[in-house]
This record gives structure tokens, sequence and C-alpha cells, in this order.
């Protein structure tokens, strides 16, 4: 249940933020924020009435984990903060996003409003998404469909590489799956990209380069062209970006590689940073594209 920008619902109440939360605002936000491994942000309004039902939870939720420095829980009162409310495209009351390694997660938190529920999820997010393994043939009988698996040897599981990695699995976790091969000699360090339909693909720049390492597993993780779904139509018009929409017919599948090529080249800047835009295909005989047009 939400209320909308401005709804009237429900009688006019004020809470603020108890010592177990912290009240962000603009000139506090990206520092806690960005130095916090995971952080649930309750953006709300002191009028909806749903707002106010959740506080008490949110506040309960927040003193489960007091101490933790893992963790924050986050109050924005969006009437106060109207920037940070456009920043993140806050369109309705309450809504609940979570920011791991100061990144915010590209899916808002939709499930119970509950303190064991948010107690369990936070929970969850804290847990260690890479799969040790213990050779790099054993990796191609534990790749998941329908999600990129990435698979890293480490020399050295107190360098930045590993570090970097980590940051990447955590963000990253709906979206990719991680094995590693840890305390390898240094000259077998490599980063390796599987698909169940694709060749499998190596990172070849230096692995000392993070920046580049960040971007090629991020690219992987999460490819400039997607299609467009149910399950990530919300989550996608939500972030707030334009549109580019491939509308294909369903026997003409080498329009899609036509398209992601042009896509490619058009929409990546030299230095391999993508611009911000969805470039989506649709089939145009699915349900999703019928809602769409």
């Amino acid at each position: 249940l939400y209320c909308a920008p401005h709804a009237l619902c429900g009688s006019l109440y004020f809470f603020t933020a108890s010592a177990k939360l912290v009240v962000l605002n603009k000139e506090n936000f990206d520092k806690v924020i960005g130095v916090t491994e995971i952080a649930l942000v309750n953006f709300h309004a002191d009028w909806c009435r749903f707002s106010q039902m959740l506080a008490p939870v949110f506040s309960e939720a927040a003193s489960r984990f007091q101490g933790d420095p893992r963790v924050v829980f986050g109050t924005v009162d969006c009437d106060k903060q109207s920037e940070l409310a456009s920043r993140f495209h806050i369109n309705k009351y309450p809504t609940l996003k979570i920011f791991r390694n100061g990144e915010v997660a590209r899916r808002e938190y939709r499930g119970a409003r509950s303190v064991s529920a948010f107690v369990q999820y936070i929970t969850d997010q804290l847990a260690d998404v890479i799969q040790i393994v213990t050779n790099e043939e054993s990796v191609r009988e534990l790749l998941v469909a329908k999600k990129a698996n990435i698979f890293v040897q480490v020399h050295d599981t107190a360098s930045p590489l590993w570090h970097s990695i980590k940051k990447l699995a955590s963000s990253f976790r709906e979206d990719c799956v991680f094995f590693a091969l840890l305390h390898v000699p240094i000259e077998k360090q490599k980063l390796l990209y599987y698909s169940m339909t694709a060749n499998t693909e190596e990172y070849s720049d230096s692995l000392d380069n993070l920046d580049a390492v960040h971007s090629w597993v991020s690219n992987k993780c999460l490819p400039l062209v997607r299609e467009i779904t149910f399950e990530n139509a919300e989550e996608l018009t939500e972030e707030g970006l334009p549109f580019l929409i491939l509308f294909y017919k369903p026997n003409d599948k080498d329009i899609i590689k036509v398209y992601t090529d042009q896509v490619q080249l058009i929409f990546y800047t030299p230095t391999a940073i993508r611009l911000p835009i969805h470039c989506s295909i649709l089939e145009s005989r699915s349900k999703i594209c019928q809602f769409w047009l």
C-alpha cells in the first residue's frame, strides 16, 4: 500500500526517527550511504497514513541491527528533502530502497512490511554470495541458466582485486552468480564469464585496473540490451531513464543481433562507459508487448 505524492492518506501525523535510525538529508546522504555495506532507506511523507503505519515497524527492525557497522536503516522525509526524492525518482510513499556499498539497487524492497521480514531480508543481503570452488572444472557443473556466471581466480584474498570482486558480487547478487578459486599462483589469476548459451569469455585487460574490472563485470551482469518482461518492467521504468525499444517478430531473431551491435556502437563511449538509456527488446506477440502498446 502506498500514498501518491500530495494525496490525502489519513489524518495529519508527524513522526521522527528514533536514535536507532539515521535521518538522511542532502548534506549527509552520500557520506552515510557511501560507506555502508547495506542500507535500507525509507522514503516517506509524514502526512501519508501508510508511512505512519510503517514508522514503528521500521524503527523496531532497525534496533535489531544496532551496533552492526555494516547496516544502516535510514529515513528521508520527501517533503523536506525534495532533491533526494527527485534524485531517486520517488513517486509513492513509502518507498523502500536498498543500497549496497553506496550504490542503489535496481529493485526496490517489495516484501512484507513486518519486523521479521525486514530482519530476514537484511540478513540475507549480508550473506556472502560468492561460491568458493576447488577447481575450474567444477564451475561448469554449477552454472545457473538465465544468469551471467562470473568466475575469478585470485592469488591474495587481502588484495584490492578480491575486495572489488566481493563488492561487485554483493551489488549484482540478483543478476549474476559468482564463483572463485582462491590462493592460486599470481600468474594464474584470471576472470571469466560463463553463459549457458554463449562461449566462455575471458577478461583481457589488467586485473590491476579495477575500474576496467568493474566495467567488464557490470556489462556482463547487466547487459545494455535486455528483454522487457513483466518481472523487470516496473524496475526499469522506475530508474527514470529514456527507452529505446526494438519490437521484433518472433521468427526474426537475426534482428536482435543487428540491434545489439548498433546499440553497442552508439551508446557506449570510447572509455566503455554506457550512456544513460535503456535499450530493450520486446517480442511482438508477448503479453508484456501488448501492455506497453
